[in-house]
């Protein structure tokens, strides 16, 4: 069994779609809250504006896959920096994908003890979606692929869904006056998009398990474009119909929108259904990290499979999320002073490195 797990392979649109569902969580919980706090009126600008630095981190992760197919992230790094130094980073990146995944355990947790099932103990709900985690990753990565897209279909038609319900509500006054005084606040907030849009240098950890086809690169742009015009309509939604002033104060800013027009139009029972669709995504989030800190030790400390250890790194998880943060607010707070700052270190600064290293070394 470890054998033909570990032969598994994904298509190229099945490894992009990971990167998008992976941020449709974070992007409608928190990052809708600090670019509109941050850009006010403008905020809905951000998006586009970070594409400054977007579009070239794209380009530089479609020539890292191009030169290093069927190659690891340790192994790129190791082509690159040199087997210690890869090593190093290795570990450095396992150990904040830990602590990301903790964060993103609670916040999942968080999310159903504070709005369905207030007063429950949030670790039944870490047990429960570790439990279920446990056989996700017995099945492989073209297990976590396969239902990665039918979350990606239903987060697709959730999302039109949404737009829909939503356009009545919009009021033009919230994202209005477009003025060049925005425009710094603007291009500071789009580090907050890059935080986020920037996970797709995550998908360099399992290259080695990707089939890579000759234009493998259009994938890059449609999932590029899509990602861009995602971003920017969540966020000038939930602008347009609260406004920054009420949105700098909302936990959870979208879904508090989509509840307030579910309950004034009288859709009893769509709240479940849509907050059910969100904890998809956030599941996904998990196996996903999961699966990369497994990875990334494999090639770290030369493992042969990750099987074997499977169930000692989830029951860690399971300790070591209790310990992480207490409540919604400690989350919020290291989500803006230390997840989002560190993704920038290790998702934007840590690739262009890599490529001008690789490219001083004529590696790429």
């Amino acid at each position: 069994m470890s054998n033909q797990i570990g032969k598994q392979r994904l298509t190229v649109s099945e490894w992009l779609l990971m990167y998008a569902v992976i941020t449709y969580a974070p992007t409608t919980r928190a990052l809708t809250q600090m670019t509109i706090t941050n850009a006010k009126e403008m905020a809905w600008m951000v998006p586009v504006a970070s594409c400054i630095v977007y579009v070239p981190l794209m380009a530089i992760i479609v020539s890292i896959v191009k030169k290093f197919q069927g190659k690891s992230f340790i192994d790129i790094m190791s082509a690159c920096f040199g087997k210690t130094v890869s090593k190093i980073l290795g570990v450095i990146i396992m150990v904040y994908l830990l602590v990301l995944l903790a964060m993103y355990i609670r916040y999942s947790t968080d999310q159903l003890t504070s709005t369905v099932y207030i007063g429950t103990d949030y670790r039944i709900f870490v047990f429960l979606e570790l439990f279920a985690i446990f056989f996700m990753l017995r099945g492989g990565i073209a297990t976590i692929g396969r239902m990665n897209k039918i979350v990606f279909f239903l987060l697709i038609i959730q999302f039109l869904l949404l737009l829909v319900f939503l356009v009545k509500e919009l009021d033009i006054n919230n994202v209005t006056p477009v003025h060049i005084g925005g425009i710094p606040n603007v291009l500071r907030s789009t580090l907050d998009v890059l935080s986020i849009s920037g996970y797709v240098t995550f998908l360099l950890i399992f290259n080695d398990k990707v089939v890579i086809y000759d234009k493998f690169k259009k994938g890059f742009v449609r999932i590029g474009i899509f990602m861009i015009t995602a971003l920017t309509l969540i966020v000038f939604w939930t602008l347009s119909i609260f406004g920054w002033r009420i949105v700098e104060h909302l936990n959870y800013p979208f879904f508090q929108v989509v509840k307030g027009i579910i309950i004034f139009k009288g859709m009893t029972g769509m709240e479940a259904l849509f907050l059910s669709l969100w904890l998809l995504s956030e599941f996904m989030i998990i196996c996903f990290f999961s699966y990369c800190i497994l990875h990334l030790a494999k090639g770290v400390f030369n493992i042969k499979s990750e099987l074997p250890f499977i169930s000692v790194f989830l029951v860690f998880m399971f300790l070591f999320t209790q310990y992480f943060c207490s409540n919604t607010l400690e989350l919020q707070t290291f989500s803006r002073s230390i997840a989002f700052p560190t993704n920038i270190i290790i998702t934007i600064v840590l690739p262009f490195m890599l490529f001008v290293v690789g490219k001083i070394r004529k590696k790429i």
